[in-house]
């Protein structure tokens, strides 16, 4: 996956209140927004850069609206109705740095006990998002990420104390959506890097030098026992070998005459 910037700094709650107005006013210019939501401005703008990566708003020239999505949880009144939480959870589904990382954590079965309560921890969340997107990603983006699993009826997002991690504990619903998830969604595999047949580092030329050099003495030492003075006659390949590498073989071949 190339690499991204996750969302930060938003809230699920702003994001629902954002798509109930819109749906009201059937799309708004960004400035409005300012103006008519009891939002402050920043939280305005990360709702909306939020909403449009995970398919809830779209966005062209600073006018706002909303996605079939967006328009689905306009009509819900409260963030914990059903189908809100649906929905965030097709938007997991639908946002490929989220959905990946959920796989990664299910592939390598992150959730453990922590107070009694089965959870994942955020430097799993953080480790495995990170491996998905191949970019460093700060605090807020993956608390971001887990309060919107949260949102999505998939656990309780805890902040850390008392020596625990901030975390999510699944909720009952959190198996079967990641199951239903991995049959879908195969777990991308991390690369593998294959040395090809053949090649050799300068590195590799000299410790196989090093070695014949060792074959040498073990034959030298061979024949001082025998009290005997033998002739030997050593071949060895020299092809793609360096001239300094030929002349201390050479060297030390003719060091222990």
């Amino acid at each position: 996956m190339a690499s991204v910037e996750l969302p930060s700094r938003a809230k699920p709650e702003a994001l629902h209140s954002l798509c109930r107005h819109l749906h009201d006013v059937s799309g708004s210019e960004k400035t409005d927004l300012y103006d008519l939501l009891d939002i402050d401005q920043r939280q305005i703008r990360a709702a909306i850069n939020y909403g449009v990566k995970l398919g809830f708003l779209a966005a062209e020239d600073d006018y706002i609206q909303n996605t079939d999505r967006g328009s689905g949880i306009s009509y819900s009144e409260n963030i914990e109705e059903k189908p809100v939480q649906m929905a965030f959870r097709e938007a997991i589904e639908y946002y490929e740095p989220y959905r990946d990382t959920l796989l990664r954590i299910h592939a390598g079965n992150l959730v453990e006990k922590i107070n009694d309560n089965p959870a994942i921890k955020q430097s799993a969340f953080k480790e495995k998002a990170e491996a998905s997107t191949g970019d460093d990603h700060s605090d807020r983006e993956i608390n971001l990420l887990i309060k919107t699993a949260q949102a999505a009826g998939l656990g309780k997002f805890v902040t850390g104390r008392k020596g625990f991690e901030t975390r999510l504990e699944v909720s009952d619903d959190y198996g079967e959506f990641i199951s239903e998830l991995a049959e879908e969604y195969p777990t991308p595999e991390p690369e593998e890097t294959v040395e090809e047949e053949g090649e050799q580092t300068e590195a590799d030329d000299f410790a196989e030098t090093d070695d014949v050099s060792a074959q040498v003495d073990e034959m030298t030492l061979k024949a001082d026992g025998a009290g005997e003075k033998l002739k030997l006659k050593v071949e060895y390949d020299v092809t793609n070998k360096s001239e300094e590498q030929i002349a201390s073989l050479v060297q030390h071949i003719r060091s222990t005459q």
